[in-house]
């Protein structure tokens, strides 16, 4: 299964969900939002949301502020 995450074509093996390839990739899930196929995937499924073939992924820094 191929996606693309943050612009780079990645290779999945395995089934895998969000949550789990975020931490493979970065380590840590804190700070960040992720949309896929633009649209933003709350928090809380990313541990219920498995990626699919052509998955578009991509992993905002967030930042605070008024």
């Amino acid at each position: 299964m191929k996606i693309n995450l943050n612009d780079n074509l990645i290779e999945l093996l395995k089934p895998t969900f969000l949550n789990d390839l975020i931490v493979q990739e970065y380590g840590t899930i804190n700070g960040i939002a992720i949309a896929v196929n633009n649209k933003i995937i709350p928090r809380y499924q990313w541990s219920k949301y498995e990626v699919k073939d052509k998955d578009n992924i991509i992993i905002f820094q967030a930042i605070a502020g008024g």
